[in-house]
C-alpha cells in the first residue's frame, strides 16, 4: 500500500467518525425533544462530505 493509499484509508476512518457523532448528536436532539437538526450536525455533515469526496479524489488519482 503506497502513501496515498493510506492516506484515503485515514480519510475514510475520519469519515466513518464524523457520521458517528451526527448520528450521537441526532439521537440526543431528538432524545431532548428538538424539531431542528443542531447547527454542528449540519457542520459535521458539510464536513464528512468533503472528506468523502478528498478520499474519492486520491482513490481515482491512484488508479
Amino acid at each position: 500500500m503506497d502513501e496515498i493509499d493510506q492516506i484515503a484509508e485515514q480519510l475514510a476512518d475520519i469519515e466513518e467518525r464524523l457520521v458517528e457523532l451526527s448520528m450521537q448528536m441526532l439521537s440526543s436532539a431528538i432524545e431532548s425533544g428538538s424539531t431542528e437538526r443542531p447547527p454542528l450536525e449540519k457542520r459535521l455533515s458539510q464536513a464528512r462530505r468533503t472528506v468523502a469526496k478528498a478520499r474519492e479524489q486520491l482513490r481515482i488519482s491512484s488508479d
